[in-house]
Formats: structure tokens, C-alpha cells, sequence
């Protein structure tokens, strides 16, 4: 099964691989999403968790794609802007582009539970010395990587021994953007 959404429609679309074919196995709007631009969903613990929504982080059932809501989680409003989410260890790992006025402040957080986001979380953003904005997460050879864009280009990974950030290491670094990047920015 693929799964792909659509930032702005809230759509949700479901792909199957059949031998040679891939076929459209299910498209859903996900009327709980509201207006919400969806950066992101990943699917943790046989749930479908979509970040970047309407000031929550939003859990669905997925297994039997059925997509029904399922449980919804408050987050401050300095991390409105999300951009992913991931579980490693113990914790929930958000990244964080914005804040609920648009403002950009990224943030790189974690938490056990995500009930405490609003009041209990641990901001790991400089302990892997981060200096743009932290995007995506992804999984390989038992490390975390994590590209950083905007303000600051780079590709990092990390390492989680029981529940401790150890071994981080820098695989790629643009720094900061140059001059012309900054003009072509600017046009848009």
C-alpha cells in the first residue's frame, strides 16, 4: 500500500501494488481535517497521526482504512506549524517550522506522552546543534536522519540508545543559503 495526501484538499489517497499495477485502492476527504494544510502524516503503531492541522496533532485508524478519527492531541501554539512527526524509542519526536501565526521558529521537540505536549515536552533543537529549520524524518541502518532547510541547509543523523541522543553526525551541509537563493526566495 502507498498513502499520499493532499496539503490543501485534505484528501487522502490510497494506492495498492498489484504485481505490475498500481491501482487506486481509496480516496477520502478527511472532513475532521477542516482547512488545515497538511505538511505530513506518518503512520505509527498501525495509526495514521497527521501534523500541521488545525492546532492538533490528529490520530486516525488506518488499518482498516476506514480513516475514523480516533483521538486528537492540543499542541502549543509556538508548534502549530508542524512539519513531522516520528516515534523512536519512548517519544514522540515533532519537528516544527512555524508558530501559529506563521512566524518561522523552528523547534525541534520530543515527548513520551503526547496528552503532555501542551505543558511537558524536552527541546532537543541544540543538543544536535541545528541551525535551520528541522523538516523530515527518516530511518536507516539504525539512525535517524533528519534534513534541516530555510535558513540553513544540512543533513544530520543521530543515533537513540535507550531513550539517549548519542553519535550525531553531519552527512551534508549547504549552510546558509547564498545570495541568489535568498533573490529567488523573495520572487516567489
Amino acid at each position: 500500500m502507498f498513502y499520499g495526501i493532499s496539503a490543501s484538499s485534505q484528501q487522502v489517497f490510497v494506492l495498492r501494488n498489484i504485481e505490475t499495477e498500481v491501482i487506486v485502492e481509496k480516496i477520502v476527504k478527511l472532513e475532521y481535517l477542516g482547512s488545515a494544510y497538511i505538511r505530513s502524516f506518518s503512520i505509527i503503531d498501525g495509526k495514521i497521526y497527521f501534523v500541521s492541522g488545525p492546532g492538533k496533532i490528529i490520530v486516525a485508524e488506518v488499518a482498516d482504512l476506514s480513516f475514523n478519527l480516533l483521538c486528537e492531541y492540543k499542541v502549543p501554539f509556538e508548534f502549530q506549524g508542524m512539519n513531522d512527526i516520528a516515534k523512536i524509542g519512548s517519544y514522540f519526536y515533532l519537528s516544527v517550522y512555524q508558530t501559529g501565526t506563521g512566524d518561522i521558529a523552528p523547534r525541534l521537540v520530543r515527548v513520551r506522552d503526547l496528552k503532555e505536549l501542551e505543558t511537558c515536552y524536552e527541546d532537543i533543537y541544540e543538543l544536535l546543534n541545528l541551525e535551520g529549520t528541522p523538516y523530515y524524518f527518516s530511518f536507516l541502518d539504525d539512525r535517524v536522519f533528519l534534513t534541516e532547510i530555510d535558513s540553513y541547509s544540512a543533513i544530520r543523523s543521530f543515533m537513540v540508545v535507550d531513550d539517549k541522543i548519542c553519535d550525531v553526525q553531519v552527512h551534508y551541509d549547504m549552510g546558509k543559503p547564498n545570495e541568489s537563493s535568498m533573490r529567488q526566495r523573495e520572487r516567489k
